[in-house]
């Protein structure tokens, strides 16, 4: 936060900004109008009684608007304080509204906040870059599921049914680009605003997501009706292990140099939370029917 940032040359552990201004909460709430739409296609296909085919496929859009009014109203109307708070920590920031260590001041005197609240700063303006007013796709992901059985109808194996499916979704939305920035073409040490994109512009996951699971089914059959049923169910059955990754608001993307050049200070928008899926795994199941 930038309201831990010290002042120039406080070396303190407990340094505070002397701006009077006391730290955020840790958790806030605020709220957004989410509506959606889109089409989905169901399938039950049976070419025999041993075969089994079922399938969807949907195509569903999420829009968003009305974001987060009361931090957005909360931002606009402390801009200049949290200038103020950077820069008394040693941060420049330029007519691009983009925050960087002064290097000028000498290391030694320098406030070892000074980094902190310079990357705070910027994450606060790109956090706000990317609230828009309007109405906003915040998810347009295709989702297909198939699933396939087949069951023995003769010999020793008879009632025996072995199954697959893949589970499968589309690259999803997990941010968009209205913190973009390019090199200035009149200055390429500074970044100024990228006009190809905007806060409609969508930040995609680099890779679709799917998972395969496998089942395998037998009945034994007693008198009076009784049964004893086992089902083994194979998740992952591939193990692939993603990465998957999250569209968890605020964590999900974050700014890098552009095509990995330190070097410049163009920045674009890409995936940041990730979690590998969980690898393969088993559940035998026994049930009893009396």
């Amino acid at each position: 936060s930038l309201y831990d940032a010290n002042v120039v040359g406080d070396q303190s552990a407990v340094g505070r900004n002397i701006r009077g201004a006391g730290a955020l909460p840790v958790q806030y709430r605020d709220i957004r109008t989410r509506s959606g739409d889109g089409w989905e296609f169901e399938v039950v296909y049976n070419p025999s009684r041993a075969f089994r085919l079922t399938g969807s496929l949907a195509f569903p859009k999420v829009y968003e608007s009305n974001l987060y009014p009361d931090v957005k109203a909360y931002i606009d109307k402390n801009a200049e304080l949290f200038k103020q708070i950077a820069r008394d920590a040693g941060v420049l920031i330029d007519s691009n509204n983009f925050a960087t260590v002064d290097l000028s001041i000498p290391i030694n005197t320098r406030s070892p906040d000074a980094t902190n609240a310079a990357n705070a700063y910027n994450n606060i303006v790109a956090f706000r870059q990317n609230i828009v007013e309007g109405k906003r796709l915040s998810q347009d992901q295709p989702i297909l599921n198939v699933f396939g059985d087949y069951t023995i109808q003769g010999g020793r194996l008879k009632g025996l049914r072995v199954g697959a499916g893949v589970r499968w979704r589309g690259k999803q939305i997990i941010g968009s680009r209205g913190a973009d920035t390019i090199a200035d073409p009149a200055n390429p040490t500074k970044a100024i605003d990228d006009p190809k994109v905007d806060a409609y512009t969508p930040v995609y996951t680099p890779e679709d997501y799917y998972i395969v699971t496998a089942t395998l089914n037998y009945t034994w059959r007693f008198r009076n009706r009784r049964e004893l049923q086992a089902n083994l169910v194979i998740n992952n059955l591939l193990n692939d292990r993603g990465p998957q990754y999250s569209s968890i608001a605020q964590t999900a993307s974050a700014l890098r140099p552009k095509n990995g050049d330190y070097t410049s200070p163009a920045r674009e928008t890409v995936p940041l939370t990730f979690a590998l899926k969980q690898p393969i795994s088993y559940n035998f199941q026994l049930t009893l029917k009396l």
